[in-house]
């Protein structure tokens, strides 16, 4: 005999209601495919007692049909107790469940709190819940049985439910890939305790479908371990995201193959322009990844309280048209495997209170233009001559805020790969302890660091220069260009300059003549008269978007 207390919030009072073994509900119909095994009436008290009953462990189904309309509740029994359960939400995508009292509800295989549930119930919230290991789904943590089938179906099944939670207790789950679903959460125990492992010979452990082709929007992992594991054969990566508003929460990626965490939004149909992807990455952990431990191509994505120790060749990588970056507390370190560089800036990016410390090539690499506010840059004992930063390619460009760099030797604070890199950069950090060397470049580099150039070294450490910041310099011509980081450019030759290209407003700059070149009033140069420059002679013009204006000249 099956007796239940308190349905009346479900069921009204005089309700004739079946009791339902769980197969008979198919999730694509909208009522029962088979005849029910008990039937009760619910008393004025709210309560259901049923003549039949079913076994330990097995879920049925309480239903009745009311207002031509189904309504469903599903429970589990169990060995302490015939009647326990909570509702785990709908039965199918077209059945409409419905959450009872919260204080009819005492116990569920996930073991979620009762405050959580009266949550839940408080704010009208239909969330399924499903334990992979429960009789539906079968999966097995033991580190051996290939548990892909059960776990699938699940996350599957959550997706048709409208959105749900997949539930991973405690164990090693053997997988290979599985497919994310728009607005489930897999979710274990703990980080520490609930693992997904990938069987050898698969590629991507976590993976998503594409954007364009049918796309995940709205999905989380969290309090797991993923492991893609390469010494037993994976072949790719711990999770392989692509999709917007993804959420990651106290996470681990490790032994993959290529990346530990690569996440992407390939969908034009939710591009930049359509407000970006929006996803957030909180407390990951990466540990024994091959090429990145976190590769990001999208746009608008956050990175919070991650620590990635070596030893893939980047510790985080940002990369692809349009990916911007936000970081905070993301510390990067190499122990006897190091990280080529802790991080590879390709795009726009924003790191604060950041640590990249140990890495063989360098600490941070620059192609793009970025702010780096805070934290710190050191080297470590068999790495000692590694740069800090390393501004490659012409146009990247660097800000940093109350750094504090470290022993970086010879290789350098500001490293330079390339020509006329750093224009327009803002630099402010000190130096604490240790050998170093402000500015160093590499061969035929030129370093055009302009503007607020700040030292302040620790007295404990031995600081120099190094290779000066340099100026651009270009050849008169009829036309010139500037960059529109630049603040003072050498003009050379004798060549009259009589329009010089727009950048934006409000953009100053001192033009000093390194010989005989000369500045007609007219086309869009509005000068107080003709110019005509000798060695080092000045004349400094501000831009409107338009025409230059002469703010101040300087005979020397």
């Amino acid at each position: 005999m099956i007796e239940l207390s308190n349905v009346a919030s479900v069921f009204p009072v005089g309700t004739k209601v079946g009791l339902y073994v769980d197969a008979v509900f198919d999730a694509g119909q909208p009522s029962p495919v088979g005849p029910a095994i008990s039937t009760a009436v619910v008393a004025g008290d709210g309560s259901l007692a049923f003549e039949g009953g079913v076994n330990d462990g097995t879920t049925y189904v309480l239903a009745a049909k009311l207002k031509g309309e189904w309504k469903v509740m599903r429970r589990t029994t169990t060995a302490a107790t015939s009647e326990t359960g909570k509702p785990v939400g709908p039965a199918g995508g077209d059945l409409a469940g419905e959450y009872p009292d919260p204080e009819f509800a005492v116990d569920m295989a996930t073991q979620v709190e009762l405050e959580t549930v009266k949550k839940i119930a408080e704010e009208g919230l239909r969330t399924p819940v499903i334990d992979v290991t429960g009789p539906l789904y079968g999966a097995v943590g033991d580190e051996k049985t290939d548990n892909t089938l059960a776990i699938q179906a699940a996350i599957d099944d959550a997706s048709k439910a409208g959105g749900g939670v997949v539930y991973l207790p405690a164990g090693v789950f053997m997988t290979k890939t599985l497919s994310m679903r728009s607005k489930v959460c897999l979710r274990g125990a703990t980080r520490q305790t609930s693992w997904l492992k990938l069987i050898s010979g698969s590629t991507d452990l976590l993976s998503t479908l594409k954007l364009g082709e049918g796309g995940q929007d709205g999905y989380t992992a969290r309090e797991l371990t993923l492991d893609a594991n390469e010494a037993g054969g994976g072949l790719g990566s711990a999770w392989n995201s692509d999709g917007r508003k993804v959420t990651g929460f106290d996470i681990e990626i490790r032994n993959g193959k290529v990346n530990g965490l690569r996440h992407r939004q390939s969908g034009t149909e939710l591009s930049a322009a359509e407000g970006g992807d929006d996803s957030f990455f909180l407390w990951v952990w990466a540990f024994n990844n091959g090429e990145n431990d976190i590769l990001d191509e999208a746009h608008d994505c956050t990175f919070t309280h991650c620590r990635l120790i070596g030893k893939a060749k980047n510790g985080f990588k940002n990369t692809g048209p349009g990916s911007e970056a936000i970081l905070y507390d993301v510390h990067v370190w190499s122990k006897s495997e190091r990280h080529e560089r802790c991080f590879n800036f390709e795009t726009t990016w924003i790191a604060t209170a950041c640590t990249a410390e140990g890495a063989s090539v360098a600490q941070v690499r620059v192609k793009g233009a970025g702010v780096w506010n805070g934290g710190r840059v050191f080297s470590v004992a068999g790495a000692e001559n590694t740069p800090g930063f390393e501004l490659v390619e012409s146009g990247s460009r660097l800000t940093t805020r109350a750094t504090v760099i470290n022993a970086t030797g010879t290789g350098g604070a500001f490293r330079a790969v390339g020509e006329s890199v750093g224009s327009g950069s803002d630099l402010d950090f000190i130096f604490e302890g240790g050998k170093s060397v402000c500015f160093t470049k590499a061969e035929g580099a030129k370093i055009g660091f302009s503007e607020h150039i700040r030292v302040t070294p620790n007295l404990r450490g031995e600081v120099t220069i190094g290779e000066p910041p340099s100026v651009p310099s270009i050849p008169s011509a009829a036309e010139l260009t500037v960059d529109s980081n630049a603040r003072i450019v050498k003009v050379s030759g004798k060549e009259e300059v009589k329009k010089v290209k727009a950048t934006y407003g409000g953009h100053v700059v001192t033009f000093v003549t390194t010989s005989e070149a000369k500045f007609a009033d007219g086309e869009n140069l509005k000068l107080k008269e003709a110019f005509s420059g000798t060695p080092d002679d000045t004349i400094t013009l501000a831009c409107d978007g338009t025409n230059w204006y002469e703010t101040g000249r300087s005979p020397n």
